[in-house]
């Protein structure tokens, strides 16, 4: 996943956020579900959040 889809999610995020009035300290981590084939890998904290 690349960097500027990384910070497009990070907006979206920081969007949710503000309309939910959800403090902005609050902690945010990042999990990816890649299906690959049969394979299913969960990676948690998968990046960090761009501000």
């Amino acid at each position: 996943m690349g960097f500027a889809k990384q910070r497009n999610i990070c907006r979206t995020a920081d969007y949710y956020r503000c309309i939910r009035r959800v403090p902005l300290q609050t902690a945010v981590r990042y999990d990816v579900i890649a299906i690959e084939g049969e394979q299913i890998r969960w990676v948690k904290n998968a990046f960090p959040h761009h501000e």
